[in-house]
């Protein structure tokens, strides 16, 4: 006996139907797993960027261009990544942290020399700053190194730091702080956690300041580095470097401070002397009461002068009228009685 599953000819109609759901159905489930996912939105934090050097160190503990005076070049041909020779830039980008802008910093700004740069020593330095914005980078650089031996790197820093255009850091200030690195294992990325970082000169402002370090060397090569920065967003955020020295600690090669130059004293503006003050005018003493003593010097009043001319008046007509008189007296005829 035979079981049919569809007797009438609509039920064969809604199996089809059923048939073409399911088709449909598993078509969408197999599409939907093939399908790549989608990638999720991530927003942008802080990541550091190095900038490879192209050339290997040679001498031991030797740095490159430490002084800044053999010249500077534009780092991937980007204008303001304007780094001293044999040096590289590093610094952190993201989120609220900005790439600092790098130039060299000469001693003379203008062709008469009369506005002077920020140098230690020499005639150039490295400057590194951001405007209205915070930043935490630096330079840095490779060098031959033995291991197990300890170095010593330093330099020289001078911070200006202010949401002012003068010339001192007045507050508010971007909490700067400068420091230097080295990292023994040779590896150039400055915030990684194989890095020793020296004391760091905290809101150490408008002033020349020698920051150091001293570590032992781990491998054939070690990175120095140098790092500036701005917890708050001002809008200077400098720092200028300058006379940086490496050499094996305990040897004592390590290069004295250099003399520092002083800026040259201004000729002081000759002080104003006022226009004399005039004198003030006499003050009349207070007019006398009636009948009272004249005091000397006091102003006559309105009345007192009515009453000199009324006195002047008054003598004047009794002169007149005695000369009357006598005038009479002479021309008058005698009457003979």
């Amino acid at each position: 006996m035979k079981t049919q599953l569809f007797d009438k000819p609509g039920d064969k109609s809604l199996a089809g139907l059923l048939v073409v759901a399911l088709t449909i159905i598993i078509g969408a489930i197999i599409v939907t797993r093939c399908q790549a996912p989608a990638t999720p939105q991530v927003a942008q934090s802080p990541a550091l960027v190095v900038h490879a050097p192209d050339a290997a160190p040679q001498a031991v503990a030797s740095l490159a261009n430490p002084g800044f005076e053999d010249g500077f070049r534009n780092v991937d041909g980007v204008g303001e990544l304007t780094v001293a020779n044999g040096w590289w830039p590093w610094y952190v980008e993201g989120g609220e942290w900005h790439r600092p802008e790098y130039k060299g910093e000469p001693r003379c700004v203008d062709l008469g020399c009369t506005k002077l740069g920020h140098i230690m020593v020499g005639e150039w330095g490295q400057k590194q700053f951001t405007t209205y914005s915070r930043q935490d980078g630096g330079i840095y650089q490779q060098v031959a190194a033995e291991r197990g031996k300890w170095y010593t790197f330093s330099a020289w820093v001078w911070v200006w730091s202010t949401d002012h255009d003068g010339s001192d850091s007045q507050g508010p200030t971007g909490k700067y702080s400068a420091l230097v690195g080295i990292n023994p294992w040779g590896d150039c990325r400055a915030t990684y956690r194989t890095t020793v970082w020296g004391s760091e000169a905290l809101t150490v402002y408008d002033q020349w300041v020698q920051v150091s370090v001293t570590a032992q060397a781990w491998a054939d090569t070690i990175c120095v580095f140098t790092r500036g920065s701005a917890e708050y967003a001002v809008k200077h955020n400098d720092s200028y470097w300058d006379a940086a020295t490496l050499a094996e600690a305990g040897s004592g090669a390590v290069t004295p401070a250099p003399t520092y130059t002083p800026y040259p004293t201004l000729t002081p503006q000759p002080t104003y002397t006022p226009a004399p003050t005039c004198a003030p005018c006499p003050t009349c003493s207070p007019l006398p009461t009636p009948g009272a003593t004249p005091v000397p010097g006091a102003c006559p009043g309105i009345e007192d002068i009515r009453g000199v001319v009324r006195e002047e008046n008054e003598t004047l007509y009794q002169r007149i009228v005695d000369l009357l008189e006598r005038l009479r007296l002479v021309f008058v005829p005698v009457v003979e009685k």
